[in-house]
C-alpha cells in the first residue's frame, strides 16, 4: 500500500509526460515488477486516490521546495512585523523549546506544515458526519427555516436531557480519539488527558459545531428528529445560560476562521486553558508549537492585528464559558464522562445493610475475648507476576516493557483477634493434584504434608 502512495505522490508532477506503449488498457497486477506508468496512475484515480485529499508524507522535492520556498518568504515577512510579534506576547502561553525557535526558517516550516496538516486531518476525522448537518441545514434555510414548537412538559424535558446525554457520551468519545492521536498528546498520562477533557469539554464542543450556527439558530442534530436549537437548548441549559452561550458562539462565528484555523485552535486551547496538569513541562512544549502553527496560519491568512486583538479577547472567555456549561450539570443531572475502568467489587455489597451489622456487631461479641474471636480474608497472589517499576540508566530513554504472566493461586489467612492463635494458610490451585507433590512416581502424594491447607478451583 505504501508503494502505491509513494507512487501516486511522486506522480504528481511527473504523470503529463508518462506515456503508454500499448492499447493504455495494461494490466496493473501487485506482483509485476515493471508496471505501464501511464496506466497505474490511471488506475489510481479509478480507485478513488484523490489529489484533493492528499495526506502529508513523503512529498516529492520538487513539490517540497516550492512550498517551502513561498512559506519561508512568508514567514520572513511575519518576523519583520514587530507590532504583530510583540502583541503576540500578551497571548497566555510560553514559548518553551529554543531549540525550535533559534533553527533555520527552513525547518520551522516543515515542523509547523506538518503540525498543520496532520491536526487539521485528525479535526476531520473527528467531525465525520457533522458535514451531513451542515448540508441539512442548508437545505432547510434555502426552503424557508421555520424553529420546530416542542411540548414543554416534563416528560418532555426529561427525553431531550436523555438524549442531550447520549450525544455528550459520543462527544467525549470523539474528542478523547482527537487528543489522543494529536501529536505530542500520546506522551500524555490519563490523569492529564482527562484534565484536558474536563477543563475544555464544552469549548471543543462549540469549536466542533462552529459551522452549524447559522441565522441566529444553531442546527446540531442531538438524534435523528432532535436539533438543539434555542428552544431545546433552553429546555436542557435554562434560558439565560442559552442565551449567554448562543451570543458567545455567534461572536466566534463572525470571525468567519478557516476549518485549518479551527482545528489548531482547538489543539491550542486544550494546551493553554487546562490547569492542575502533572507534566506542565511537556504541555508547555506543546502549547509552544500548537501556538506557534495557529499563529503562522493566521498570518498566512492575512489576519490583521485587530483581528488577532478581537479573536484572542474571545479565546480568553472560554474556561468561564465552559465552566458555565458544566455548572448546568446538577439541574440536567450530568455527570462528566471520561475515560475510566471499573475497579473492585463495590457495586455488588449492601451499604445500608453492613451499616446495620455494625451496629449489632458489639452486641454480637459481648461476652467474649480477644482469644476467642476470629477473623479470615482471602486475597489473591499473582506469584510469577515481575513488578512494572525499575531503575533505567542515564543513557537509556525508556524501560521496554513486557507481557506481564498473570497466573495466580488464591490464599485465605485466618487468626484470633490478639494474634496468639494463627491458622495454616488455605492455599486454593486450579490443579487438584500437581506431578510436582508425587516425588517418586507411584508412591503417595505429599500433599497432607504441606505446611498449608491445599485445595483445588478450577476458577481459583
Amino acid at each position: 500500500m505504501r508503494t502505491v502512495q509513494s507512487f501516486f505522490k511522486r506522480s504528481l508532477l511527473r504523470h503529463p509526460e508518462y506515456k503508454c506503449n500499448k492499447s493504455q488498457n495494461c494490466s496493473i497486477l501487485p506482483r509485476k515488477t515493471k508496471k505501464c506508468k501511464f496506466c497505474r496512475w490511471h488506475k489510481c484515480l479509478k480507485e478513488g486516490m484523490s489529489v484533493d485529499k492528499i495526506r502529508m508524507g513523503i512529498i516529492p522535492n520538487s513539490i517540497k521546495k516550492h512550498n517551502v520556498n513561498n512559506s519561508i518568504q512568508d514567514l520572513t515577512e511575519i518576523n519583520k512585523n514587530n507590532k504583530i510579534s510583540e502583541f503576540l506576547k500578551s497571548i497566555p502561553f510560553t514559548f518553551y523549546r529554543e531549540k525550535f525557535l533559534n533553527s533555520s526558517n527552513q525547518n520551522q516550516v516543515l515542523v509547523l506544515s506538518l503540525l498543520k496538516d496532520k491536526t487539521y486531518q485528525l479535526f476531520q476525522e473527528c467531525n465525520e458526519g457533522f458535514d451531513t448537518y451542515e448540508t441539512r441545514a442548508l437545505n432547510i434555510l434555502q426552503s424557508g427555516y421555520v424553529p420546530i414548537e416542542n411540548e414543554r412538559s416534563q416528560e418532555n424535558i426529561d427525553f431531550i436531557r436523555q438524549t442531550f446525554l447520549s450525544f455528550l457520551q459520543n462527544h467525549a468519545l470523539a474528542i478523547y480519539k482527537f487528543i489522543n492521536n494529536l501529536p505530542g498528546f500520546d506522551r500524555l498520562d490519563k490523569h492529564d488527558m482527562n484534565v484536558m477533557m474536563n477543563d475544555n469539554f464544552f469549548s471543543i464542543l462549540g469549536y466542533r459545531t462552529y459551522k452549524l450556527f447559522l441565522e441566529d439558530d444553531c442546527f446540531l442534530m442531538l438524534d435523528e428528529n432532535i436539533q438543539f436549537d434555542k428552544k431545546i437548548a433552553s429546555f436542557v441549559l435554562g434560558d439565560d445560560i442559552q442565551k449567554r452561550v448562543f451570543k458567545y458562539c455567534f461572536k466566534i462565528t463572525s470571525f468567519n476562521l478557516t476549518e485549518v484555523e479551527i482545528a489548531l485552535s482547538t489543539a491550542f486551547i486544550l494546551t493553554t486553558f487546562s490547569k492542575n496538569l502533572l507534566n506542565m513541562d511537556l504541555v508547555r512544549e506543546l502549547n509552544e508549537y500548537y501556538g506557534r502553527a495557529l499563529y503562522y496560519v493566521l498570518t498566512l491568512n492575512k489576519r490583521n492585528k485587530d483581528f488577532l486583538e478581537r479573536y484572542i479577547a474571545e479565546l480568553c472567555k472560554l474556561p468561564q464559558m465552559n465552566k458555565l456549561c458544566l455548572d448546568t450539570k446538577q439541574q440536567i443531572k450530568l455527570i462528566y464522562i471520561r475515560s475510566s475502568r471499573a475497579h473492585g467489587e463495590s457495586l455488588s455489597a449492601d451499604f445500608r445493610a453492613a451499616d446495620d451489622f455494625l451496629k449489632e456487631l458489639p452486641d454480637i461479641l459481648n461476652g467474649y475475648n480477644c482469644d476467642q474471636i476470629y477473623n479470615a480474608d482471602e486475597c489473591g497472589l499473582n506469584y510469577h507476576c515481575l513488578p512494572t517499576n525499575s531503575l533505567i540508566g542515564p543513557m537509556e530513554k525508556h524501560l521496554n516493557g513486557y507481557k506481564s504472566n498473570k497466573e495466580r493461586v488464591t490464599l485465605m489467612a485466618c487468626s484470633n483477634a490478639s494474634g496468639e492463635h494463627k491458622l495454616k494458610l488455605v492455599f486454593i490451585n486450579k490443579c487438584e493434584n500437581p506431578g510436582c507433590f508425587t516425588i517418586v512416581p507411584g508412591k503417595r502424594s505429599i500433599k497432607n504434608d504441606l505446611p498449608v491447607y491445599y485445595t483445588s478451583l478450577k476458577n481459583a
